[in-house]
């Protein structure tokens, strides 16, 4: 998912306040599961998977393609800026550019250099066309070339007092090539610039095993984040720089349901880490009667080797996976984890404030420092931010003094603002105001709207960022790449009221007074729609100008009031869903989070209703029709009462590679 320069910029002062001083930024790769695409004769496919390389790139193919991002990219000048910026205040800045897996964004460009007709030894559905081919000369020339755009010249974007992360993970073709490839490509960037790389050698082993040359270890930083990938006494005795960035503590992957957990959560399980998670306690695989197991064991504390701790945020759900969420609230979850990663590498014990509440409270008092504004808030006097009732042509009602500007093609008349089509704003002192707040405002059409009609809009680093009448004729809003779509027509010479309250992960629509209904979103790219339905719909209020600079909806607009979002009662529960009646062929108590049916209606979205996997036989078969002994597994809700429901929706497991639902029928039973 992109996050852009700004928000960058937001994560990297927040971290400054805490005593944070390293920030990695990942700055190229591809959605995961390429199995959703096609594979042998149909590999290709999966070049219509998203990929991004967010940089500027100086290189082309034969085609006059280049591997830069066409939604949302850096430049040079802009990162290099960056670097220094950063630095200058004390922190680290470390760009890492993927190579030579999760490589799509180069072997689209570059697609003699990838690894052609295999797939991943892990998963025989996932063809490795995201991977160059070390077997070729051109593949490990071509890489070089990459990073050299970065790192040659007389003004280089990475300058030599930049540590340069060159990914190196989970390669899963030629494990040979793979390490004649490290000892080839770590000296020739040692020769410009510091190197930081992820930990892979344990698991990626020839027979015989291709040695490691010492100039590919020396003063080499390494993320240990797997003890399969890399066991941590194996790399420390191999001689690498460590920093333990072990998923089992600090893997992030957000996916909106708030849920916590050790590891490939949506948020981490804070708790465990204050209690446990030590910055020189690696994770390691011993041999216990002919089984792996894994275990922690200390290295020393003040060793040059042991560099600290980091914890990562992946943005896998994107495309047929896609969450929804946006930047801020991936900021969110990066703020959650933070206070316990700083006292964990900067504290005498780990532990110097007390219990975990007290570090969580003291965090939330003390905030996100200074000049950082990730949730796009703004200060008010009184009850409203702004508000424009048009009696006094373009001036700010409220206490706050926050006049509209005019802009073009917009008129104040008879107490309202006439917009026309195509360009027609007037501007906003306020950009957008985010979660906890409402806007509100009467419109009258005279003629029927069109697809692309702009309400109000902002500018956006990437994408669009808008209130606007979507392709099906319904209103709408755009953000950060994604549709988001109300069930609702805006009506013809008849005026309405419209209030869009906006909270975290959620966007509500109420007419004259009346709730409609949530915002539902989907993600689309190459031409396609990747995934629909999705319901984390976090939006901050567009408020830049009334109208577009390009494609104004024709309206007459009154009564606009920008305010805290109004205290209602919860709608959570809106279908008195307590009182509801479930049935099943199949399901199991687990733990508080997974277990039964009724746990799939309890309006809490951290749980989910589990099928009985464990022990059980009461199993759907499979695709290869192992195991089990049911067609399907069923559940069936009674109603408290009669309902009028225009749809109907259900989340499969999105946390982990596990439970995927394959087919689904509805049915009613009147």
């Amino acid at each position: 998912k992109p996050v852009s320069l700004e928000m960058m910029k937001e994560i990297t002062r927040t971290m400054r306040y805490y005593k944070m001083n390293d920030f990695q930024a990942h700055l190229s790769d591809n959605y995961i599961f390429l199995e959703n695409y096609g594979k042998n004769d149909k590999e290709n496919e999966a070049f219509k998977a998203y990929e991004a390389f967010r940089l500027e790139s100086g290189l082309k193919n034969k085609q006059g393609q280049t591997p830069t991002a066409k939604d949302y990219s850096i430049s040079k000048k802009e990162f290099q800026k960056f670097i220094h910026d950063e630095r200058a205040l004390g922190m680290k800045v470390v760009p890492e550019i993927d190579v030579p897996a999760h490589a799509t964004s180069f072997t689209k460009v570059w697609p003699e250099l990838m690894v052609k007709g295999k797939v991943s030894p892990l998963n025989q559905n996932r063809p490795l066309i995201d991977h160059f081919d070390l077997t070729k000369p051109e593949a490990r020339a071509k890489i070089k070339e990459i990073f050299d755009d970065y790192t040659k010249g007389t003004n280089p974007t990475f300058d030599k007092d930049t540590t340069i992360h060159i990914g190196a993970d989970e390669f899963l073709s030629n494990y040979t090539s793979y390490r004649e490839f490290l000892n080839e490509i770590v000296p020739y960037i040692k020769d410009t610039n510091k190197v930081r790389m992820w930990g892979g050698l344990s698991w990626i082993k020839d027979d015989p095993v291709t040695k490691i040359d010492k100039e590919a270890i020396e003063n080499v930083e390494m993320n240990l984040w797997s003890a399969d990938w890399a066991d941590g006494k194996e790399m420390y005795d191999l001689g690498y720089k460590l920093i333990n960035t072990i998923d089992d503590y600090g893997y992030m992957v957000p996916n909106g349901n708030k849920g916590r957990a050790n590891a490939y959560g949506d948020l981490l399980n804070v708790n465990r880490i204050f209690d446990s998670f030590e910055p020189n306690k690696v994770r390691v695989v011993e041999k216990v009667n002919g089984k792996n197991v894994k275990k922690y064991i200390d290295l020393p504390s003040g060793d040059d080797q042991m560099l600290g701790a980091a914890y990562a945020i992946w943005s896998d759900n994107i495309d047929k996976s896609a969450s929804g969420l946006t930047e801020s609230d991936l900021y969110w979850r990066f703020f959650d984890a933070l206070p316990f990663y700083a006292e964990k590498t900067w504290a005498a014990t780990g532990k110097e404030k007390g219990t975990a509440k007290e570090l969580l409270d003291l965090a939330n008092e003390k905030g996100t420092g200074p000049n950082t504004n990730p949730y796009y808030q703004e200060n008010k006097k009184g009850k409203d931010y702004a508000k424009y009732d048009f009696e006094k042509n373009l001036e700010d009602a409220s206490e706050n003094d926050r006049d509209l500007v005019k802009g073009e093609n917009a008129k104040v008349e008879n107490g309202t603002l006439q917009l026309g089509d195509e360009v027609s704003y007037v501007t906003s002192p306020i950009e957008q105001l985010g979660n906890g707040n409402a806007l509100s405002f009467d419109i009258k059409l005279d003629h029927p709207s069109k697809p692309g009609d702009i309400l109000f809009e902002e500018d956006a680093p990437y994408g669009t960022h808008d209130i606007r009448v979507m392709d099906n004729g319904k209103l709408g809003f755009t953000r950060e790449l994604y549709d988001y779509y109300f069930d609702y027509e805006l009506p013809v010479g008849k005026q309405v009221n419209i209030q869009i309250v906006v909270t975290q992960q959620k966007t509500q629509l109420y007419v004259n007074g009346e709730y409609v209904c949530d915002a539902s979103g989907r993600f689309f790219h190459e031409n396609m729609v990747k995934k629909s339905g999705i319901t984390n719909a976090t939006f901050a209020l567009p408020l830049e100008r009334i109208g577009s600079k390009t494609n104004s909806l024709a309206a007459t607009i009154d009564n606009v009031v920008v305010t805290t979002a109004p205290e209602t009662k919860p709608t959570e529960d809106l279908y008195n869903k307590k009182a509801w009646k479930g049935t099943t062929n199949s399901e199991t108590h687990y733990n508080a989070e997974e277990g039964e049916l009724s746990k799939a209606f309890d309006n809490n979205p951290v749980t989910r209703w589990h099928s009985n996997w464990q022990g059980g036989e009461d199993k759907v078969e499979n695709i290869k029709g192992v195991k089990g002994n049911k067609k399907e597994i069923f559940a069936e809700i009674t109603f408290d009462k009669a309902y009028k429901i225009n749809q109907f929706s259900f989340t499969p497991r999105t946390d982990n590679p596990s439970g995927y639902v394959t087919r689904a029928s509805l049915y009613v039973k009147n």
